[in-house]
């Protein structure tokens, strides 16, 4: 009645102001939920905000695939401005092909031959430093014994010489101060049958025949 509007065209009116008052009240709500998203689930690296977001947004042609996905549908709903949502799309796509183009010639690069197109006159790379992976583990004390003598050493078939040992160096240990470090038991066929080889830092010290008496 304020404005000479009849009933049904007011109902269209009012009704498409409000819808659209809605959306727009929810716009700062969105952004605000996105802002508190990001602060909650960055990494903890020395890169700041900025540089976090960029990365993930323009580092992965997946984000711009989808982006530019979404875009398109709504540029093809019909009263929606089309030339503003495809041309984004378009732009989007083109982005997220021209990044995964560079991905691809980067991987490419990364994985041609280290002498391809390169110099003979080029600085050799550097020595690879040292790591404990370089060196090959050594037991301390082992214990080698013949096939025979497994039944000794099996908890399965009755075997104690394992709960000795434990007894042997939890007394020597402390009788003399210091843990004494762990007996490494294993079987070796080079051995004679009723033979075991005694072995420090992977040198043998000593080594017998256990001979079974039969009554």
């Amino acid at each position: 009645m304020q404005y000479g509007l009849g009933f049904s065209e007011a109902l269209q009116i009012y009704t498409l102001l409000t819808i659209g008052d809605g959306l727009v009240a929810q716009i700062p709500s969105l952004l605000l939920s996105i802002a508190a998203a990001i602060m909650v689930t960055r990494q903890n690296t020395d890169e700041d905000m900025g540089q976090q977001v960029v990365f993930q947004l323009f580092d992965n042609p997946k984000a711009l695939t989808i982006t530019a996905g979404i875009l398109f549908v709504m540029g093809i709903v019909p009263g929606m401005p089309h030339f503003a949502f495809l041309l984004l799309a378009a732009l989007a796509g083109g982005g997220a092909y021209w990044m995964h183009r560079k991905q691809k010639v980067k991987e490419e690069t990364k994985n041609l031959p280290a002498e391809a197109g390169g110099n003979s006159n080029d600085p050799a790379a550097p020595p690879k430093e040292l790591s404990w992976d370089d060196v090959h583990p050594v037991d301390v004390i082992g214990l080698e014994v013949g096939y025979r003598l497994i039944p000794l050493v099996d908890k399965d078939q009755g075997g104690e010489l394992l709960e000795r040992v434990k007894g042997v160096r939890k007394k020597l240990s402390q009788d003399f101060g210091f843990l004494i470090p762990a007996v490494h038991i294993r079987d070796n066929l080079e051995l004679t049958p009723n033979s075991y080889r005694i072995t420090l830092m992977g040198v043998a010290v000593g080594e017998a025949e256990i001979r079974q008496i039969k009554n």
